[in-house]
Order: structure tokens, then sequence, then C-alpha cells
């Protein structure tokens, strides 16, 4: 079950006139919220409503670049965290489809807001394998799937990263995501594995380079329709 709740400061506004509780508060008193729950952004919730989120086994899914793209608000991720609480992370719009942009915003801005450095991690651990593990697992969880591991019965799903990679070189393997997270240069991807099918020659060949550019050609004529719709109006 996925809802988008408490993104933005009006509709816990609009929530509190129409019900007198906020919405979080209010999904809870009146839903039987589990781990079948999905709650997209949350990103405005009080410290109870924090906990009781977490206590309930709902997964929060994040989506850090549209929540700093529409000026949303920053998640309370430590506070969520402690207290065992499962988070996936999404791509709410077209700004950002990537995971690792995704993950690095989710980590800045709760440097921004906490002064801090490292806030996902515990001290001395790698803050990207924190990051991606808690991201891994979540997804999985928000998905329904048994995903992020190799094991009979979980999807064959993984990346090949090249380990030529210029941000890779003198660390070592433990502090690859880091590199791959925060580095501010593109993944080098070897391959792409889907559910046990190599997607390298679309990644490399005239098959990415052919729908890339019919996509294109797709939002120019979107917005050739938009620009005659306003001078219409």
């Amino acid at each position: 079950v996925h809802i988008h709740i408490a993104e933005q400061t009006g509709e816990i506004e609009a929530c509190l006139a129409w019900s007198g509780r906020r919405p979080v508060q209010w999904l809870l008193e009146h839903e039987d919220v589990d781990a079948r729950w999905n709650l997209v952004h949350a990103t405005h919730m009080t410290m109870d409503e924090t906990l009781s989120a977490a206590a309930s086994g709902a997964t929060a899914v994040l989506c850090p670049t549209t929540e700093a793209d529409l000026g949303d608000g920053v998640f309370a991720l430590p506070e969520y965290t402690h207290a065992q609480g499962s988070y996936a992370i999404g791509s709410d719009s077209q700004v950002c489809r990537d995971w690792q942009s995704e993950l690095k915003m989710l980590e800045y801005s709760q440097r921004l807001v906490l002064r801090e450095r490292n806030v996902a991690a515990a001290p001395g651990g790698s803050t990207g394998e924190a990051l991606f593990a808690g991201a891994l697992a979540g997804g999985a969880r928000a998905s329904g799937m048994l995903l992020g591991r190799i094991a009979v019965g979980a999807r064959a799903d993984w990346v090949v990263v090249r380990e030529d990679k210029l941000a890779f070189a003198g660390r070592p393997p433990g502090r690859y995501l880091d590199s791959l997270i925060f580095d501010h240069h593109a993944a080098d991807f070897a391959d792409i594995v889907i559910a046990g099918r190599s997607r390298r020659e679309a990644l490399e060949g005239d098959a990415y380079r052919s729908a890339r550019g019919a996509f294109a050609q797709v939002l120019q004529e979107v917005a050739e329709e938009q620009r005659l719709a306003v001078l219409l109006q």
C-alpha cells in the first residue's frame, strides 16, 4: 500500500484544519499500518510520529532530489533509523533517476541540517555502505520482492562497476561504495543485469542511443504542445 504523505507543510496545515490531526498521526490512528505500507516522503513528522511510524513496520520511501527540488524539507533520518525504521529511495520526478544521486542528497541534506558529517554511518563506518544497505533492504521490503542478495529464489539483479574508476584509486574495496555515491563523476558501469539478463549491449550499443534520441524527440514534441497551449489561452 503506497501513500504519499506529509510531504509539504501546506499538507500538514490542511490536514490539521480538516481533522485536528497531522497526516501520519491520522493514518496511524485510523488504519492498521504494518509492513505492507509504504509512506512516500513522510518528510514532516513529529518525534512521536517518527517513532510510531518506525515501530509500525512500514517503509518510508524517500525521494531526496525531489524533496530538495520542491523545497519540501528534510526527513529525520537519524531518529528514524535509530528507531529501526525501514527506508527506501525512489525517484518521484524527472529531475533525477539514479540511486547514487538520491543517496548522496539524502546524506548531504542531513549534514546541512545537523552540521555534522557521516550522519548515516556508525562511528568509523562507511557512510556509503550504510546508505546502500539501508536502501537495499528497504527497497526489497517496499516492493514485496526478494531482492538485494545472491540466493536461491532471489532476483538476479546487480551492476558491475569498472575497477579502474578513478575515484577507486588507492582505496580498499570496502570504501568503493563511498566513492561510487559521493564522487561527482558518473559511475562507469561495465554491465547491468536485470532478472538474470545482461543489459550490456543496451548500455553501450546503438539501441541505447536510439532510445535516447527517440525520448528526446518526444520531450521536444511535448514542449511544443505546451507552448502552443499557452499561446491559445
